[in-house]
Parts: C-alpha cells; structure tokens; sequence
C-alpha cells in the first residue's frame, strides 16, 4: 500500500494501473481514494492472458500479450511475434471491443532490445496508416464476415474494414468482396485509409 501510495502521490494525474494479481479488490478501491479517476485494468475487467476471446467479453476487457515467449528479457534462442502476427492480433482484438495490451523485455541495462524494436516500429507503422480504424473505435454488431474484420467509427455511420489472411493478391488484379452486413446508400464513400485519389508526379526541378 504504501509503494501505491509513493506511486499515486510523487508523480502527478495517473492514468492507468496493471496490478498482476487477480484478487485485489482492496488496492483497487485504495487506488481510487488517492485517484478517483485512475483506471484498474486487472481488478476492474476481465483480462485474459496470451489468448484472445473467441467471442466479445461483456464490458471493457484487455488481452495481455508477451512480444515472445515471456515476459522477462530473454537473451539467446527467443522467438518474437512478427509484425503481421501482431497486427492480425491487434484487428482481432479491436474488432471484439478489447484492448491490447503488449508486453516487451528490456535488456539489464533498461534497453529495448534491436528485435523487439524492429517489431514495435513495423507496428508502429502500421497505426501511422490504419489508426483511426482501431483507435476510438466501437465493435461493429458482426465482428467479420468471413476474412474480413468490421469495427464502427464513433459517429456510428463509418465502418472500416480489415482485410486480413488473404490468399495472395497479385498486383494489377482487380478483386470483389461483397459485405451482407453493411448498408450503402447513395451517399456513401469509399476509400483507402492512407490513399488518396491525387496522382503525384516526381519532378527534380
């Protein structure tokens, strides 16, 4: 209680924290008499370990993941996620409602260590481009239709679609998919996210 209490009190407004314990109900109502507004991710929802639900969990949950095969550092023979894996990972989890959360093992010296970096920085990349179809986002009544993972914008009316463990897709060739769950109308857009429909020339001078 009284590390909580150094935590909570040195260090300013605390947004979020992970206790690894399942049976702390009373550090959880400690936690919110020092900040009322702190979220308790074990102890206030279901957080389910290195698997993900095959169905969406009633209320706010969070998946916890290793990058590889634990949660300490590891030095020789480790096996990471790739980048696909864990964007596939991340698709499935948003798409139920939950929230990823994914754990790294720094070197003894408090170093990332240069494969997990290679990682997070090709997941990093890809929410540079998709984000707004993960981040501040609902489920979409039907999770996927098929290969295709649906999540809701905020504003209800914005659907984004993931299409993910394709067959492979030569370039040039032109591909249908037909959704039974979404609704257009003549107003409706379509587009690509981190696409736009200029075409940009290279010109030296």
């Amino acid at each position: 209680r009284e590390q909580v209490r150094e935590l909570l009190t040195n260090y300013g407004k605390i947004d979020v924290i992970f206790f690894d314990a399942y049976d702390n109900r009373q550090l959880v109502e400690f936690v919110h008499e020092l900040q009322p507004e702190c979220l308790v991710t074990r102890g206030e929802m279901n957080t389910p370990e290195q698997v993900i639900p095959d169905t969406p969990i009633p209320g706010p949950w969070e998946a916890c993941f290793t990058l590889g095969t634990q949660w300490q550092f590891k030095p020789t023979n480790e096996h990471y996620k790739t980048g696909k894996e864990l964007i596939e990972m991340l698709i499935d989890i948003r798409a139920k409602g939950g929230n990823l959360l994914l754990n790294i093992g720094p070197e003894p010296s408090g170093t990332i260590p240069m494969e997990q970096e290679r990682i997070l920085r090709e997941l990093g990349l890809w929410m540079f481009v998709n984000g707004e179809a993960v981040q501040r986002i609902r489920p979409w009544p039907v999770i996927r239709e098929g290969n295709i993972w649906l999540t809701r914008g905020r504003d209800r009316n914005t659907a984004y679609l993931f299409l993910t463990r394709e067959t492979p897709w030569p370039l040039g060739e032109r591909r249908g998919f037909t959704l039974t769950h979404v609704r257009a109308t003549q107003e409706t857009a379509i587009s690509v996210l981190g696409q736009n429909s200029r075409v940009v020339e290279y010109n030296p001078d």
